[in-house]
């Protein structure tokens, strides 16, 4: 399989939230990727940025390993996005809300914000993404 196509996808059927490859800024001192949001029967897609760099996922890496080993807890988008917040939260009986709030716009003012249900068998999915992303950090770093 080749890279085109692959991301990290946080779907239920209906609502989903796709993050595309990051794209490391030339200084190297940040990341953006294209965000595709669909929450219900809403969607849109935003540039998503953070001026963290690589280590922007690793936090998050931790996290989601936690989560998929206690089904309890909460793994975060870190706060180094500006624009977007995604959330997955365990209820310890493998069930996982994912939240997502995405803002856009000159005064960043324009907002989608959504919930939806994931189960745990999904989650080995999301954290072989979140490597992936590293791995290209590291490569990209």
């Amino acid at each position: 399989m080749t890279d085109e196509g692959k991301g990290l996808l946080l779907t239920d059927g209906q609502s989903r939230i796709f993050m595309h490859p990051p794209v490391p800024y030339r200084d190297g001192s940040g990341l953006s990727h294209k965000v595709d949001l669909v929450g219900g029967p809403f969607g849109g897609s935003i540039i998503a940025s953070s001026y963290a760099g690589p280590q922007t996922y690793r936090s998050f890496h931790r996290e989601l390993l936690e989560l998929y080993r206690n089904l309890n807890g909460e793994a975060n988008l870190p706060q180094s996005y500006e624009n977007l917040r995604v959330s997955l939260t365990g209820d310890g009986l493998g069930h996982v809300t994912v939240r997502a709030d995405a803002v856009a716009g000159d005064c960043m003012d324009i907002r989608l914000s959504f919930n939806f249900r994931i189960d745990q068998t999904q989650l080995p999915d999301v954290i072989a993404a979140v490597e992936w992303f590293l791995q290209l950090a590291r490569k990209d770093g």
